[in-house]
């Protein structure tokens, strides 16, 4: 991987899914939008929703069947206290990832991740909602299986992208290239992150196998195989 927001993607299973869906930016971004009007707003400070409002949203953005069901195993694993409720915007955030598209580079992924937790549509994140991204997509990758970021190091890499002056807030053009150029950013997508989560079900990786099976009789090459050629 190169120094710089074009790198290009890594080996990593949360990718590897993503080549395989078609959900899309302007999806998630709707999805979002249907999250806030479902709830009429009466959650936006925790930007909390339940399940059966999620599948409504779903079912409003017109996200496709086989999509639905990974987002809904997906819920599941995020919806920890076992409550049926989620908070959506993180929830949206680290499942960002697997609407790239096989052009989509580091930085550009990053930028669209901010995106999603910019609530005022500011343009800058501080360091608590910036840890928030990075713990975000760390989840969703933990719950593919693939090698994740600790604690420790999504506050170092927090730390060292505002560094020593803290700033209250920094531009999202100003974060994404010092995340791209991180050594544990650059570990993390490399899939050599030393955390290791125990997943609770298996069945998102057993619809993530499904799916690249059904792939790879529709493609000679296959979407997992085009992504471990490039």
């Amino acid at each position: 991987m190169g120094n710089n927001t074009s790198s290009p993607l890594p080996k990593m299973g949360l990718v590897a899914l993503a080549r395989t869906m078609p959900l899309s930016k302007h999806q998630l971004v709707d999805l979002k939008s249907e999250c806030i009007v479902i709830t009429c707003g009466c959650h936006f400070q925790s930007f909390t929703i339940d399940r059966d409002s999620f599948r409504v949203a779903l079912l409003d953005t017109m996200v496709e069947d086989s999509d639905t069901d990974i987002l809904d195993q997906l819920f599941t694993m995020w919806d920890m206290m076992g409550s049926d409720s989620i908070q959506y915007r993180e929830f949206l955030v680290g499942v960002s990832p697997l609407a790239s598209g096989p052009r989509d580079s580091l930085g550009s992924i990053l930028h669209y991740s901010l995106a999603l937790m910019d609530a005022s549509n500011s343009g800058r994140i501080t360091p608590y909602n910036l840890a928030k991204v990075l713990k975000a997509i760390n989840s969703t990758a933990s719950f593919l299986g693939d090698g994740v970021l600790r604690t420790t190091e999504i506050q170092q890499i927090v730390q060292d992208v505002y560094g020593t002056s803290s700033p209250q807030t920094m531009s999202h053009n100003d974060v994404v290239p010092r995340l791209v150029m991180h050594p544990k950013v650059h570990k993390f997508v490399d899939g050599k992150g030393s955390g290791k989560y125990q997943l609770p079900e298996q069945n998102v990786l057993d619809a993530y196998a499904a799916r690249s099976k059904t792939q790879s009789r529709k493609s000679k090459n296959g979407a997992l195989r085009r992504l471990y050629e490039c």
